[in-house]
């Protein structure tokens, strides 16, 4: 092999080098967009701590705080709380708020109260026809909003009530809810909590679903 032919072949390997990086650079991510409920890919941001207090502002919260943030390699759990730990006030409730991480940013997988305990159905169910809620609540006047929510966009499809417990003491709440969607899609059942002062969301539980036509 002469000297011009291993020249050649050293410009050749490096022109494919380049070729190889600028793809890289161009070519969009591929890695998949795991199961959420909030916000869409496109909005979401790259603090897990924002992304849920706005979520909690999203579902109606009217001053969330975060009380405490654990932040994993690709998942995150933060703590919302109408009450600021500055404030020295007793935490009436707590929601924990699950998250997962994509491309750098944070989404809403799913969140959780201590007042609003889902039994059924279970995350990431399939539910068509007719939706059966089974859960143990306390809320003011007993009283707890029933949402079905589309991700990403939270369009509103229904709301309801169901009655549970109240006063602090947990009661067995239950109900039977119509779907309406004729397409199938992701879903979101949200249960609220709201104050007697103002009627801002004091604890949320949030389950991801599946709508079947």
């Amino acid at each position: 092999m002469n000297l011009r032919t291993t020249r050649l072949g050293a410009i050749f390997l490096v022109a494919i080098l380049f070729a190889v990086a600028a793809s890289l650079l161009m070519w969009p991510s591929t890695e998949k967009t795991p199961r959420h409920v909030w916000p869409a890919p496109s909005a979401a941001t790259n603090s897990a701590s924002q992304t849920a207090t706005a979520f909690a502002h999203r579902i109606g919260f009217t001053t969330p705080y975060v009380t405490a943030t654990s932040v994993f390699a690709n998942s995150a759990v933060v703590d919302i709380s109408t009450v600021g730990p500055e404030s020295g006030l007793l935490v009436y409730a707590t929601t924990q708020v699950d998250e997962t991480r994509a491309n750098g940013k944070w989404l809403v997988t799913s969140c959780t109260s201590s007042q609003l305990v889902v039994y059924s159905p279970r995350p990431h169910s399939i539910i068509s026809g007719l939706l059966p809620v089974r859960a143990s609540t306390t809320a003011y006047e007993a009283v707890v909003n029933v949402q079905l929510r589309a991700t990403d966009s939270w369009d509103l499809e229904w709301k309801s009530t169901m009655m549970g417990g109240s006063m602090g003491e947990m009661g067995a709440a239950s109900g039977m809810f119509p779907l309406r969607s004729t397409a199938s899609h992701p879903v979101a059942l949200v249960l609220l909590s709201r104050s007697a002062r103002d009627g801002g969301v004091i604890a949320a539980t949030v389950v991801p679903l599946t709508e079947q036509s």
